[in-house]
């Protein structure tokens, strides 16, 4: 029998579909898009796939990305509450000169109570504090300078990038579906749409859209030797995952469960080696899909985790499939 949800539902939300997955099958599915764009057919859709993918693709790591941008959306809440107190002490003297002085009505605007609320605001308080400096910097963009000015107008979108990473999934894959992120949405609804227009293209071909979407991609490979690690390291520490050596078609994928700290994972010639060049970051509250060939050396048998973090403990979650 059919059903309506079933054909018309967002076709891709599923617990079981990790966001690195759902990557690397939009970026396949992209590149078969192009190869059988010989008519221009597929031209709108290979762009509209291409910009939410690109943005996903940055989200996990896989774009670069300006070093700026990285660090403002990485901050934690308590990092960049540091950080705005922080300017906001040094940059005073700065902000009075652009502006006439302390006594200056203008100035005011900026510190109205003084500095003392900028030197240890509560997290309850930061978004009217950072959304005045705000609107504040720009009233007087101009009298500021771009490089102030600049700083200053950041913290509010700052302020909000901190609360969404800290407020991402932490949970369980129950409650995956409740906390996906939004640009995985993005890929997945446009994904859907594409199945439909692949399928409006030629209906009833299903050796049509078998060259276009290899849904293999999107689960590990079946009856496949899967081992799972889970724990958590105290910052600073290091833990030896396994003691193997990595076949071609070994999958590993490395969930970082915390709040807010990060480790790296990398292979080495000793059950106690530390991180190579080669040492992938694992930043909190992502997974990623690594092929083993890309930790170092492949003939170094010992998979390792060491947390960077020098304030909070890294919990962790590690699959090997194959």
């Amino acid at each position: 029998m059919l059903n309506a949800d079933k054909l018309f539902e967002n076709l891709f939300d599923s617990p079981k579909i990790i966001s690195a997955r759902l990557y690397a099958f939009a970026q396949n599915t992209l590149n078969n898009l192009i190869i059988a764009n010989g008519s221009g057919a597929n031209t709108d859709i290979i762009k509209e796939l291409t910009d939410v993918n690109t943005i996903l693709g940055t989200d996990l790591g896989v774009v670069d990305t300006s070093e700026a941008i990285k660090r403002g959306a990485t901050l934690s809440n308590d990092q960049m509450l540091k950080s705005f107190s922080k300017a906001m002490s040094e940059e005073k003297p700065f902000i009075a000169r652009a502006l006439g002085g302390e006594g200056n009505p203008r100035f005011l605007e900026f510190y109205p109570n003084g500095l003392e609320e900028y030197s240890n605001p509560a997290k309850t308080d930061m978004p009217v504090l950072t959304n005045r400096i705000n609107a504040a910097a720009i009233r007087y963009e101009k009298e500021l300078g771009k490089p102030l000015f600049d700083k200053l107008v950041a913290f509010e979108s700052q302020w909000t990038q901190s609360r969404d990473v800290q407020e991402k999934k932490k949970g369980s894959v129950a409650d995956a579906k409740k906390v996906r992120d939004v640009h995985v949405t993005d890929v997945e609804l446009v994904l859907t749409k594409i199945v439909h227009v692949v399928a409006a293209q030629a209906p009833g071909n299903v050796a049509h859209a078998a060259a276009i979407f290899d849904f293999s991609l999107l689960y590990p490979r079946a009856n496949e030797k899967h081992t799972v690690i889970e724990g958590q390291l105290d910052f600073g520490d290091k833990k030896m995952i396994s003691n193997r050596l990595f076949a071609d078609k070994v999958e590993i994928v490395a969930t970082n469960e915390s709040d807010n700290s990060e480790f790296v994972i990398y292979l080495s010639d000793t059950p106690n080696g530390d991180p190579t060049t080669k040492a992938i970051t694992v930043p909190f509250d992502q997974t990623i899909l690594i092929d083993p060939a890309t930790l170092g050396d492949p003939k170094h048998p010992f998979l390792i985790i060491k947390s960077t973090s020098t304030v909070n403990p890294s919990k962790y979650k590690i699959e090997i499939i194959g």
